[in-house]
């Protein structure tokens, strides 16, 4: 079941997942726009509709007074109508109705009585006074508009006065005309806004109480009849129509399952009875559709995508965990001390370039330095593993049989350049009890001695005061507190430090291993891989060191022991010089000073590691110079042997001074082009040209392609 959580099935189901997401979104995308398209074009629409029917009404009304203004004026009119010819009215009324397609024309006297009617000649000798305001203002002598209900029609009325011709106030009688609110209309607004309008008026009962509608005009014949069914079911619908206090409502109805937005313009008659009403309506599902349309499209190329993106998704998977998984197992492999000589080909890499830049192929990257670095540290180990017994039992690890210009040297007060003072004496100390002599140097002894008090085996150094007090530069003290400066792996950890009458001894970390020099006395010069794992442990721990505004000045390889672990331990800072301040959290660059001259500085050192302002005395010192003694250890340790030997103190200060770094011999043919760089880079003569920092030189030493 370890597949349900691998990362190839994780990466399936988020590829999946994330594009069943993108269509899901995209649906639910257009079906929000479609709704608000469609909420926008229907409000639109629909005040489109209600503007246009207004205007419509109202140039309707215009044209109507005018005609009828005409009429009443005509010569013709106001005879018949003073005599109250009914039936020379009622052929000039069919007249008029002919030219100018009235659907209602009549006269009336001056006291209402309906002289002719075109459409209607029983309704000749009915009354009309007093029965609604329209007629009733024409009578009393003004030009009235309004609408009236005529055989189920809505009608737009104008009802003009006839005038005497001399007394100009006196009425003698009324010209009625009307124009149904039609199909004409309906069209109009249609073809301008896409609604469906319809006309319909009120039926009413006996009592004259509304009762019911009835279609006077719809533009859908289909959907007239689908409405009529829907109020006939729903009177409320119409009746909310006559309760509304606005003569314009917006309503949302079902008709057979399709949403219809509707605005009803009421219409009353001139004393305010309401007559009918004009509807327009949107439906909802016209205009989503297109995007229905598109939604249905969206499903089925999804469907159709969703299959596709299973596959993409797969390959994906595959594709991107492959490297991963790959990474994983060559982590494993290195977990379990396996370090593949060929790691692209563990990647899938089948060309065995380089990977790109992506964070696969950093990891990539990082994972093969760690596996190059993790070689080389299990090589280097156990081939110092495989030389310690040998080496052990080969060594005394005493300095008691090397050249002087091997030895330490500190000048005297008193002596000449070059004159040296050594010291070798051996002495018990009284806390301690010695176990054996492990070597001697020229300020003293270092003892294997076994602390009583803790029980523990520690390193002991010996020194005889009256030496400090002949050196001048000298002070154990300092030496001490130095060194504690300094914790490192890669550096003898110092304890403690106690004095006798005549003697002084420092206790220190005991290292069980050998020196570097019986390393190289054993092997000659050592292998490329091995020696540049030496000279990074080297770096390491000079760094260290040198934040601490430390340096070393006494860098050799009898100063370095190697344990059986392979670990490479710095001791003997017996020369040690605080040269600036420690690097600092508000000093990150080192560069704070110190309140150090340097000027009456004695030449110390050794001298086949010496760099060439060591042999200068009041020479300024700095972290240079601890470079290039390593740049000498590095040529030792590849050479076999120094780059210089002389005869004398001098001829060796000159070589180190003015003669060229000599071309490595034993190892020419393949030590690395960038390797023998670093070295003569390291042993520049002047400073400034030198690496500045052991960081710079171990980035350096990073870079050598090792075989």
């Amino acid at each position: 079941m370890t597949w349900l959580f691998s990362i190839r099935t994780k990466l399936f189901v988020l590829v999946f997942t994330a594009f069943v997401a993108l269509v899901t979104i995209l649906y639910w995308q257009i079906g929000a726009k479609s709704q608000a398209v469609s909420d926008s074009a229907i409000n639109r629409s629909l005040t489109q509709s209600s503007t246009i029917l207004d205007t419509r009404i109202s140039s309707r009304f215009i044209f109507i007074k005018e005609l009828a203004n005409g009429i009443a004026r005509d010569g013709r009119v106001l005879p018949l109508v003073a005599e109250q010819a009914s039936l020379t009215l009622q052929d000039l009324s069919l007249e008029y109705t002919a030219v100018y397609d009235f659907d209602v024309l009549f006269f009336m006297n001056a006291q209402g009585d309906i002289l002719a009617r075109a459409d209607q000649e029983d309704a000749i000798g009915i009354n009309l006074a007093g029965r609604s305001s329209l007629f009733d203002n024409a009578l009393n002598g003004q030009l009235s508009t309004g609408f009236i209900a005529s055989q189920g029609k809505l009608m737009q009325t104008v009802a003009a006065p006839v005038f005497d011709n001399t007394a100009k106030d006196l009425v003698k009688g009324v010209v009625v005309i009307a124009y149904e609110l039609s199909r004409d209309t309906a069209k109009e607004i249609v073809a301008l806004t896409q609604s469906q309008i319809g006309f319909f008026t009120f039926t009413r009962n006996s009592q004259g109480i509304i009762d019911g509608i009835e279609p006077s005009y719809m533009s859908d014949d289909a959907l007239s009849q689908t409405k009529m069914g829907y109020f006939a079911k729903r009177p409320q619908a119409y009746e909310a129509i006559l309760e509304s206090a606005s003569d314009d409502l917006r309503l949302s109805f079902l008709l057979e399952d399709s949403l219809q937005h509707s605005v009803f313009r009421r219409i009353n008659s001139k004393d305010g009875n309401p007559l009918g009403f004009v509807v327009a309506m949107r439906s909802a599902d016209e205009l989503q559709r297109p995007f229905k349309e598109i939604q249905q499209e969206l499903l089925t190329i999804g469907a159709i995508g969703i299959v596709l993106a299973s596959l993409l998704a797969l390959l994906m998977a595959i594709g991107i965990s492959r490297p991963i998984i790959r990474l994983v197992e060559l982590t494993q492999q290195i977990q379990n001390g396996f370090y593949p000589d060929d790691p692209h080909d563990k990647l899938g890499n089948k060309s065995g370039k380089k990977s790109g830049k992506d964070e696969i192929a950093l990891l990539n990257n990082a994972l093969l330095t760690m596996s190059k670095s993790l070689k080389e540290k299990a090589q280097y180990e156990a081939y110092l593993a495989e030389l310690a017994d040998e080496i052990q039992s080969d060594s005394t690890h005493t300095l008691k049989d090397v050249k002087d210009f091997d030895r330490t040297i500190v000048q005297a007060k008193d002596s000449k350049d070059g004159q040296t003072i050594e010291q070798a004496d051996r002495t018990i100390a009284q806390r301690y009890r010695l176990v054996s002599e492990l070597g001697t140097g020229t300020m003293g002894v270092v003892y294997l001695a076994q602390d009583i008090d803790l029980d523990e085996k520690v390193a002991l150094k010996v020194m005889q005061k009256e030496f400090f007090e002949d050196i001048e530069g000298l002070n154990v003290k300092e030496e001490i507190k130095l060194a504690r400066k300094i914790t490192h792996r890669n550096i003898v950890r110092t304890f403690d430090f106690g004095s006798s009458e005549k003697e002084i001894y420092i206790t220190m970390e005991y290292v069980q291993g050998y020196d570097l020099v019986s390393l190289i006395k054993k092997k000659g010069a050592l292998d490329i891989n091995i020696g540049v794992a030496i000279m990074k442990q080297i770096c390491s721990a000079m760094i260290a060191a040198h934040q601490m505004g430390i340096i070393h000045r006494d860098l050799k390889p009898g100063n370095m022991i190697i344990n059986r672990q392979g670990i490479l331990k710095i001791m003997d800072f017996g020369l040690a010089m605080q040269v600036k301040a420690p690097v600092l959290d508000d000093d990150p660059d080192g560069t704070a000073a110190i309140d150090q001259t340097q000027k009456n500085t004695p030449i110390m050192g050794t001298p086949r590691y010496m760099a060439p302002e060591q042999f200068k005395v009041g020479a300024v010192l700095d972290e240079r110079t601890d470079i290039y003694a390593m740049g000498v250890i590095m040529f030792t340790i590849f050479n076999g042997k120094p780059p210089f030997s002389a005869a004398n103190f001098h001829q060796l200060a000159y070589k180190h001074s003015h003669e060229a770094v000599p071309e490595l011999t034993d190892r020419l043919g393949e030590l690395p082009q960038e390797l023998r760089a670093i070295i003569h880079k390291a042993m520049e003569k002047e400073p400034v040209e030198r690496f500045q920092t052991v960081r710079e030189m171990l980035g350096s030493l990073d870079g050598v392609a090792c075989a």
